[in-house]
């Protein structure tokens, strides 16, 4: 496992180090802190940074990198150039003015890595409940998958959820959601065989959780579940490369996750199994 991530100043990078460390318990992991300063008159500040942040990875194996420019570009090149599993990167629970208005360096960063991204909000928190988020087709099985083997790396416990987009009127109360899971996994439809692959290598992997079904709009009932559960880390797939029309009409899930949710959110690309 080889995780590089991106610090500003100290303290609000400590959470983002912090949680990392969790990620990265044993010995084989290697990790590169890195700091983007926009002069070289700020370097002094930031080897105080950075200094910080290898006494708070103490014992494990770590690189600390300055690199000067623009921090969007200079975390993508590192991220491309570094043969990273994953790259961890802070972000402010509330957007300021600038960022509302032309995105944060964490969202421009996450909308194009080549690797999985964990974008970390709030106090670091035990990892001890994972909300892995579905899409219910082929193409999210191996964001379930890599979901699911850090839960299991981490011990942790963990719900798959299943947003439907229309809420069937018969299907009200909670209860009649229950009843409808049940019937849709009985069913041969892509959903319900996406659904029972999940169930399935759950199993294999001896991760303890459940499989839930929601309907209305994604965000909505994904930020509704994350906060009645109280999950520690959101689990969902990239897919900002959609195109406008679609977004239009569908809506951005992955972007608008990151921008309102309060809990650190990991975007999976799904492409390498079997790190954690």
């Amino acid at each position: 496992m080889k995780l590089l991530v991106a610090v500003g100043g100290f303290p609000h990078s400590s959470p983002t180090v912090a949680f990392a460390r969790q990620l990265a318990p044993g010995s084989t992991a290697s990790i590169l802190v890195l700091n983007v300063v926009e002069s070289e008159e700020l370097r002094d500040r930031s080897e105080e940074t950075l200094a910080a942040a290898r006494k708070e990875l103490d014992g494990l194996a770590v690189e600390t990198l300055t690199r000067v420019g623009a921090p969007t570009e200079q975390i993508l090149s590192e991220a491309t150039s570094g043969n990273y599993d994953l790259l961890v990167i802070g972000a402010r629970q509330k957007a300021s003015l600038s960022e509302v208005l032309l995105g944060s360096v964490a969202r421009k960063v996450v909308s194009r890595a080549p690797i999985s991204a964990l974008v970390v909000k709030g106090a670091s928190r035990q990892l001890s409940r994972i909300l892995i988020c579905t899409g219910g087709k082929r193409y999210a099985d191996p964001t379930v998958t890599e979901g699911l083997e850090l839960a299991k790396a981490a011990g942790a416990e963990v719900t798959l959820l299943y947003v439907a987009m229309q809420t069937p009127t018969m299907y009200a109360g909670l209860r009649e959601v229950e009843q409808r899971l049940t019937e849709l996994l009985q069913t041969d439809t892509d959903e319900a065989r996406h659904l029972r692959r999940a169930a399935a290598t759950m199993k294999e992997l001896q991760v303890e959780g459940s499989i839930q079904l929601r309907h209305g709009p994604v965000v909505d009932e994904i930020l509704r579940e994350a906060a009645l559960g109280d999950y520690d880390l959101i689990v969902l797939g990239a897919r900002f490369k959609r195109g406008p029309i679609r977004d239009l009409l569908w809506g951005n899930v992955t972007g608008g996750l990151l921008d309102r949710a309060k809990r650190p959110v990991l975007v999976a690309m799904g492409s390498s199994t079997g790190r954690w």
